[in-house]
């Protein structure tokens, strides 16, 4: 009898206890500003914690539609955090709903909040009115410490992008190579990435390489900023504070833990905070507490110069600065004001010193040979009567100077090298140029094709072509494509 005591007052307790943690409430990533809105109130939602991508979205809905019937809606546009107002609705309940990755996070509600708009209860005498049913009723949240509406930034640049990554096996490096301008932010910035990996089977590393610096090959990399060993399905935020502009570059692998040749997905969203006085800061005109009462005299010429300061006043919102400074100047000329000229003299120093500022693209030292394109890799490779079954191709997203491509051909049967080509998306024809074989592993005569083209290439997508496919390795691990290796020098 004791024991059956026992036994119930611990199911007891751990029922209650389940029960109390059931109704805690915890931090959600949605919500509304307020506890609730009147009808056709702009409502506003704030948002907090989400995966960062592009085709993150939220919705409003009634709360009764189906996942799948979404009301008025936006992207996030890769802010993990931020806030959104929606148009007003009449009275009834309805939910903000955060769905990710569109089209391949489909219609599964990720997080939802709900939100009362109701009519405004007048202040009466006599019974109290009835209340909302607890069901219906908003779960009472602390303060949010602190908030998660982010405070306002200038951002004036962005960047994305997304691509496969490649685990290169302990010790060395495979990277796969995202290139970031920064070179209008004469005073620097903080330069801010959000990376996002995918559920594939390898591990990520992310390290961020600036101007002059080299891309590390082996050992451990000397970068200017790195997230190292990422777990499928993470994400990471990477920062930086740079004082001139340059070109930055953002390199992605898979880690030295997981399998050779394993891959995973990745994408990025950059945005860059200017440092202060990124340009000159240049106040407007102060107003003046009374007007200012030229001699009679003088009439003519004071209503010519302040037809010449709103030009220029003009011609500085537009940033057209030299041609503003002429006209402040000519003002002056013709009639003497104290607070036009100590504007115009701060102008001039601005514009003096962004004139000594050094030319970054003419100081800038010749770019380094990077990979722009390698799909190669150590696991056993096949060839195809019929060639490679998907096309290699490889992107740039600016002009190049190409140096070297290579091709494999482990099964090659005695054949000699021949050539290879390069095919831009536009159908422009590069080469083909002549290659000449060198031998493989194993001593495999002819395995390696290389040809040093030493040509230019302007941005877009490029398939390779290869004179003998047949012949051409491929595997898995390449994504079936032929294996090649394209070497480069970025164009300044």
């Amino acid at each position: 009898m004791r024991t059956v005591r026992r036994k119930s007052l611990f199911l007891s307790v751990f029922i209650l206890t389940a029960f109390i943690l059931s109704h805690v409430p915890s931090e959600a990533a949605v919500r509304p500003l307020k506890q609730s809105y009147a009808p056709d109130e702009p409502i506003e939602i704030v948002y907090d914690n989400l995966p960062g991508s592009q085709t993150d979205w939220i919705s409003l809905a009634p709360r009764e539609n189906a996942d799948d019937r979404y009301g008025e809606w936006f992207y996030t546009g890769g802010m993990r955090s931020g806030s959104h107002t929606f148009g007003g609705l009449p009275a009834g309940v309805y939910e903000a709903r955060v769905y990710h990755d569109w089209p391949a996070g489909g219609y599964v509600v990720q997080e939802r909040a709900a939100v009362f708009v109701q009519e405004a209860v007048p202040e009466q005498s006599g019974p109290v009115p009835a209340e909302i049913p607890a069901a219906m009723r908003p779960t009472p949240r602390p303060e949010p410490h602190p908030s998660p509406v982010p405070e306002p930034v200038e951002i004036s640049w962005s960047a994305s992008g997304q691509g496969t990554l490649f685990a290169p096996g302990q010790g060395v490096h495979n990277y796969r190579i995202h290139e970031l301008d920064a070179r209008r932010f004469l005073n620097g910035g903080t330069l801010i990435v959000d990376v996002r990996i995918g559920a594939g089977q390898s591990w990520a590393s992310v390290d961020l390489y600036g101007d002059g610096q080299s891309l590390a090959t082996s050992g451990v990399p000397q970068a200017l900023a790195s997230a190292w060993d990422l777990p499928p399905n993470s994400n990471r935020r990477i920062t930086h504070t740079f004082r001139k502009g340059q070109i930055f570059r953002l390199c992605f692998e898979g880690n030295w833990g997981s399998p050779q040749g394993a891959t995973n997905t990745y994408t990025y969203s950059a945005t860059i905070k200017p440092a202060p006085e990124h340009e000159p800061q240049l106040p407007p005109l102060p107003e003046r507490e009374t007007p200012h009462v030229a001699p009679p005299e003088n009439a003519v010429n004071r209503r010519a110069a302040e037809t010449l300061w709103r030009q220029a006043v003009s011609f500085q919102q537009q940033k057209r600065y030299e041609e503003a400074l002429a006209k402040y100047r000519e003002g002056l000329a013709l009639s003497e004001d104290p607070a036009v000229a100590h504007h115009a003299d701060a102008m001039e120093t601005c514009l003096l010193r962004l004139s000594t500022l050094p030319d970054i693209a003419a100081t800038r030292p010749e770019a380094a040979e990077i990979d722009i394109f390698n799909n190669w890799n150590k696991t056993a490779v096949v060839n195809n009567p019929a060639g490679p079954p998907s096309p290699t191709r490889f992107t740039i997203s600016r002009p190049h100077a190409i140096t070297y491509i290579n091709t494999y051909h482990y099964f090659n049967n005695g054949t000699p090298a021949g050539s290879i080509t390069l095919v831009h998306q536009d159908g422009t024809l590069y080469g083909p140029w002549p290659a000449t074989g060198r031998s493989g592993q194993g001593g495999v005569q002819n395995a390696i094709w290389e040809a040093t083209p030493q040509t230019t290439l302007k941005a877009g997508t490029y398939t390779v072509f290869d004179s003998h496919p047949s012949t051409w390795s491929h595997n898995a691990q390449s994504d079936l494509r032929g294996f090649a290796l394209v070497k480069g020098r970025l164009l300044q």
